[in-house]
């Protein structure tokens, strides 16, 4: 997820903003220590694409998260993930 907002040219705190999302939660999701619920990864979704140029296809959810297992999230969800 990371590579994808630098990639976009965005910030943590930028990515906040488009998402509806804590910047720690953003945050602790790159650095895979947090594994968001499902309506908050559908959020940062909602948030990169928001980024990304309208000429371009939008991110699908399997372009930033992966199968938790095999992305290395092995990580329980932290209380108030939000």
């Amino acid at each position: 997820m990371r590579e994808v907002r630098i990639a976009e040219g965005i910030t943590v705190s930028e990515l906040s903003r488009l998402s509806n999302v804590s910047q720690k939660v953003i945050s602790e999701t790159e650095r895979m220590i947090r594994v968001p619920k499902l309506e908050t990864r559908h959020k940062i979704l909602k948030g990169l694409n928001a980024a990304r140029s309208p000429e371009r296809p939008p991110y699908r959810y399997s372009d930033i998260f992966l199968d938790e297992e095999r992305n290395g999230y092995d990580f329980p969800p932290l209380v108030g993930d939000k």
